[in-house]
């Protein structure tokens, strides 16, 4: 990873709530489901464009796969954190995720700016 914050274990953040019996986040049944299936991913950029009155364009792209696996993740790591409220995700998984969903170029994690 790029920078400091993205160059993080799991095993260096407070995820031992998920990490009971597995070694990294990654090979955890849940996040492979939440964060690696096309089809969860699919109803979660759905349910999220519904609440937005929004429609999903297709094709999908590997972007937006991947934009929203970094949501499930965080949503079932650390639950809502609430709008423009942002933490690096472990760069274990951020590989993971990268791996399924490629891109030519990758923006990075960046803290919300104060507007």
């Amino acid at each position: 990873m790029d920078t400091a914050p993205e160059s993080i274990c799991c095993r260096e953040v407070n995820l031992e709530h998920l990490l009971i019996g597995e070694k990294c986040i990654t090979m955890h049944r849940s996040f492979r489901m939440l964060c690696g299936e096309r089809d969860v991913l699919e109803v979660a950029m759905l349910s999220l464009r519904d609440v937005r009155a929004e429609t999903l364009e297709r094709p999908i792209s590997s972007r937006l796969f991947r934009l929203t696996a970094y949501r499930q993740f965080t949503l079932w790591a650390r639950g809502h954190l609430g709008r423009r409220n942002r933490i690096p995700i472990p760069s274990c998984a951020v590989n993971y995720i990268r791996d399924l969903f490629p891109s030519a170029e990758y923006q990075g994690f960046e803290y919300a700016l104060d507007l």
